[in-house]
């Protein structure tokens, strides 16, 4: 597979993931006759508004990285922050495997998409100019998701 059509998957996973959270269907809520008061889980919305948050913090870190264009610190860079961020990844999979918890992330990450998208964008500009460097490459290809 080339590296321009590598990079471009990897870009347009990064949209779908992070930013397509507006377009996912929404969990419907159960049934008024029947009783789930018993089997409703607690949802922390503040750990939420935290986690969508913090995937934005690093969608903003992610643009400001690819806003240069040395490829090889780029690549460096891209690296570390998947490291640093790939706990709050794992948090945000976990919480969003639970449907109640899932609808308010959702929610949270709805109301961040217009903010997202100029950032997605940016990233994606950044990452076109290092397509062929295969530190960027290989960094993407390390970047978490949930």
């Amino acid at each position: 597979m080339g590296r321009a059509l590598l990079v471009g998957l990897l870009v347009g996973l990064l949209v779908g993931l992070l930013v397509g959270c507006a377009g996912r269907r929404r969990v419907e809520p159960a049934p008024a006759h029947r009783d789930t008061s018993s089997e409703a889980p607690t949802v922390d919305r503040k750990l939420l508004a935290e986690l969508a948050a913090g995937l934005e913090e690093v969608l903003g870190t992610m643009a400001q990285i690819t806003a240069g264009d040395d490829c090889a610190t780029m690549g460096v860079e891209l690296r570390r922050l998947f490291d640093r961020s790939r706990p709050l990844f794992e948090l945000a999979r976990t919480q969003g495997a639970e449907p109640a918890s899932a609808q308010v992330l959702t929610a949270e990450m709805d109301q961040r998409a217009a903010r997202v998208r100029p950032l997605v964008d940016r990233i994606g500009q950044g990452l076109g100019r290092c397509r062929g460097d295969q530190s960027v490459v290989d960094a993407i290809s390390t970047m978490p998701t949930f």
